[in-house]
């Protein structure tokens, strides 16, 4: 029975979008000598590719077709490993070795317990990845252990600052100590005033008579010792003298702001010292989720 045009049109579409080995081959020789085109598919690469693609053995396609393309062709291999690499599936027990490759370029895991089929043995291409991986660990390694070491010299320089930042305060705290107390030696001793008592001024009376004349100077009987005026400035009437206190030196203000900059210093290193500690524990949090899962991933 002859199939309808349409059924006809259909299958000829689905012969013209299939990939034959030759462009696979070529596609993931490709990304092996371009290892930044799996991170940026640029258009670049997309035009060397399909240039490439188009002189193989298949369909002739436009870059945006063959990246169209080979996206789907990338998610089937995907899928086809996570099938295998569970073992639940019968139909997917088996792994070309171009998928093995791909894999491999796309930094995918190998399943283990799948079949390798191709032309040549695939051990080499398991022991390359295997090579690969161990490679990968060692520099993850030893970039959280740079890392580490970054954040322990950071703690030590915030310390050292610290110890050196206190010492100079005490130093300068003893320093200003020192100098007031030689200026205070310096300084005059301030004399004691007593306080005097005054006599009240005698208040005379004096009664109507006649005026005498004058007397001659060498005549005059001078004041006796008994009869000494007081001045009103002095009496115990005028008011008394408020010896105002001496205003607080600065001194004491720019320690107390010293110590308050020294406490907000600690503080702040206080600070980064815990954002260290989160650091590293983040670090070790995710060696850990690694460890577990390398250990837990079926062999």
């Amino acid at each position: 029975m002859n199939k309808p045009k349409l059924m006809k049109k259909k299958d000829s579409q689905k012969r013209s979008q299939r990939i034959v080995r030759t462009q696979q081959y070529v596609y993931v020789t490709y990304m092996e000598e371009n290892p930044d085109f799996v991170q940026n598919e640029t258009a670049e690469h997309w035009n060397k590719l399909a240039k490439r693609l188009n002189e193989a053995n298949g369909p002739k396609k436009s870059p945006q077709y063959w990246k169209n393309t080979f996206m789907r062709w990338k998610h089937q291999v995907a899928y086809r490993a996570r099938q295998a690499a569970t073992g639940q599936s019968k139909l997917y027990k088996t792994l070309t070795q171009i998928d093995v490759r791909a894999l491999i370029a796309l930094g995918k895991e190998i399943p283990t317990n799948c079949h390798i089929i191709g032309e040549t043995d695939a051990t080499e291409l398991i022991e390359k990845h295997s090579k690969r991986k161990s490679e990968l660990k060692m520099e993850e390694d030893l970039s959280q252990t740079n890392t580490m070491i970054e954040v322990e010299e950071i703690m030590r320089d915030d310390l050292d600052d610290e110890k050196v930042y206190t010492l100079e305060v005490h130093e300068e705290g003893d320093e200003e100590a020192e100098q007031e107390e030689e200026e205070a030696e310096e300084l005059p001793a301030e004399p004691h005033v007593e306080e005097k008592c005054f006599q009240e001024p005698i208040r005379k009376t004096y009664q109507a008579h006649k005026r005498k004349p004058p007397v001659a100077e060498s005549t005059r009987i001078g004041a006796t010792p008994s009869q000494k005026i007081t001045s009103r400035a002095t009496s115990s009437e005028s008011p008394e003298i408020i010896i105002q206190p001496r205003p607080i030196e600065d001194r004491e203000f720019q320690l107390k702001k010293r110590k308050v900059l020294a406490l907000e210093r600690r503080a702040m290193a206080q600070e980064r010292i815990a954002d260290a500690f989160e650091r590293i524990v983040n670090v070790l949090e995710s060696r850990f989720e690694r460890d577990l899962t390398n250990a837990y991933t079926p062999k």
